[in-house]
């Protein structure tokens, strides 16, 4: 039986097909535009087979058949997790324009105009009931990379989806954030504020991530810090947690802290769901 399936829809240009093929290239066996009327069959296939050809496998459709496929395949016990794509009607007009394709809708002779036909797209996904493991995501502002950055995170087959972390900076003259699970100081790694050419720079900044990252006691620093995490997620796991918020604070919470929670991203990024977020109450602070 399939492991893992995702269920790819949305608007007409919204994004379904570079979806596809970033999905195809995470691993997954990809099946674009499938007909409703072949799914008894798609669904036997999926729950006998032993082919590991099979393992992972995404389907797109039209939002016309979104609800009957997915359906068919909740109703079969397959592990199913669903893509909603979506834009604003102004961006999917001038996303037509430009790649002068013509709308499925007017195709197939369901609609006379783009703009109606995008209009009654929008009515069938306002329409669609709140299906549980749905992400719904809104490409219009989106670059390619933005879509594969997301959906990497999002269904890679090499991350662990069990365990979502949000990995948090924070200034502690601003306040200590309160939904935080555990709490970190790195306010005894070197600080770039005390540096001219860095202090108007954060940990997003090469510079300032290198200056607290290569120093001795940093290294020592992750190195327990990790070790402690290590733990803490593999029981958290284990216990049937789901997600976790982990903070890191520093004075101002964009120099130590940020730097640290740029590292810990990319050291649990490639096993498990990650997130990065600031603590900023205060009003008169930059949001990072």
């Amino acid at each position: 039986m399939v492991k893992k399936m995702v269920l790819v829809s949305g608007m007409s240009g919204a994004g379904k097909s570079t979806a596809m093929s970033i999905l195809e290239d995470l691993g997954y066996h990809c099946i674009d535009q499938f007909p409703v009327e072949l799914m008894p069959e798609l669904v036997n296939l999926l729950r006998t087979t032993d082919n590991s050809r099979y393992d992972e496998v995404a389907i797109s459709t039209s939002l016309s058949d979104f609800s009957r496929i997915h359906d068919a395949l909740e109703n079969a016990g397959i592990p199913l997790r669903n893509l909603v794509l979506k834009a604003a009607d102004d961006q999917l007009v001038t996303r037509y324009k430009f790649t002068r394709h013509t709308h499925p809708m007017i195709v197939e002779g369901e609609e006379g105009s783009l703009d109606k036909a995008i209009r009654k797209e929008r009515k069938i996904l306002e329409s669609l009931p709140q299906y549980r493991n749905t992400i719904y995501l809104d490409t219009g502002d989106l670059t390619y990379q933005d879509l594969k950055r997301q959906m990497d995170n999002t269904f890679s087959l090499t991350v662990n989806h069990d365990l979502s972390i949000t990995f948090e900076s924070f200034g502690y003259k601003y306040g200590i954030p309160k939904d935080a699970d555990f709490l970190f100081d790195a306010r005894v790694l070197p600080n770039p504020y005390w540096v001219p050419e860095l202090r108007h720079y954060t940990g997003d900044d090469p510079g300032v991530y290198a200056y607290v990252m290569d120093a001795e006691v940093t290294k020592e620093y992750m190195k327990r810090l990790t070790g402690f995490l290590d733990y803490i997620f593999e029981t958290y796991e284990n216990r049937g947690r789901s997600h976790i918020m982990i903070a890191i604070g520093c004075t101002g919470g964009k120099h130590r802290s940020l730097s640290v929670v740029n590292y810990l991203m990319n050291y649990y990024g490639k096993r498990y769901l990650c997130y990065k977020a600031a603590h900023h109450p205060d009003p008169e602070a930059k949001q990072l």
